[in-house]
């Protein structure tokens, strides 16, 4: 494997830690868990206004093969009692079933249904602010890197209990994890098996319908962002030999 060629192993994340652990890829494995970078937000206002507002990003598996159900879910949700904003950020072109089914609800919906594709990064942190709930269906990844920016400007975010979400999302405390079956690809990597359109949608309507929710999350100081970002900082100032911010040994 290539990783036997350097020095040092740097994990992001306490799963990928486990499989280099576990698979013995190097002598020499550090974990770090990963930092946004992003200036921190405490205690952010919500959004005015009756809209609940949801900003999704649909990336990787969520974009290529279960885009048609979560345009479904979605739809349903819109159809609802409940007054739904979504704003869609995606990287690909959709699927030729999903992109019918997000044309037909632009149609019926047109003032409650925006898309983004390729979202920049100042783009996606002022949307980040602009929205309720951060919602990231995610079945597998690798660092969480769009999570940690979203509760890095204090947006609760709605994600899968699986790793490596679950090590920084919890339920309660900056955001909310959805039910989801896990399992373990052949490298040993932490996946989602499959999704329950059904079940779901019960959990989304359940977060939904309690409309303090996302304040109560917002108007705490989520204190362990800042831990980590100072666990991160002195580790790589460590690894590059720094003896601060800015003097080399």
């Amino acid at each position: 494997m290539a990783m036997r060629y350097y020095d040092q192993i740097v994990c992001p994340t306490h799963a990928s830690y486990s499989i280099c652990h576990f698979r013995k890829v190097h002598s020499n494995v550090l974990e770090v868990p990963w930092d946004s970078g992003v200036a921190f937000q405490d205690r952010l206002t919500p959004p005015d206004g009756r809209d609940l507002r949801i900003l999704l990003l649909a990336e990787g598996e969520m974009a290529r093969d279960h885009a048609p159900s979560l345009a479904q879910a979605v739809g349903y949700l819109l159809d609802g009692p409940k007054d739904f904003v979504f704003t869609i950020c995606h990287h690909r072109n959709w699927s030729r079933a999903a992109a019918g089914i997000w044309r037909d609800l632009k149609r019926a919906f047109p003032d409650r249904l925006e898309f983004k594709r390729k979202p920049s990064r100042d783009w996606r942190l002022t949307a980040y602010q602009q929205h309720h709930w951060f919602f990231y269906p995610r079945l597998k990844d690798a660092a969480g890197f769009y999570a940690l920016e979203a509760l890095a400007v204090n947006c609760p975010v709605l994600a899968f209990n699986l790793p490596p979400i679950n090590e920084f999302v919890r339920t309660a405390y900056n955001g909310h994890l959805l039910s989801c079956p896990g399992d373990y690809n052949w490298f040993g990597a932490p996946q989602g098996k499959s999704i329950n359109r059904r079940s779901l949608l019960r959990e989304l309507e359940m977060v939904f319908d309690c409309d303090n929710y996302h304040r109560d999350l917002r108007e705490r100081e989520w204190q362990e962002l800042s831990g980590r970002r100072k666990y991160f900082a002195e580790s790589w100032r460590s690894l590059w030999g720094l003896r601060d911010d800015k003097t080399a040994c």
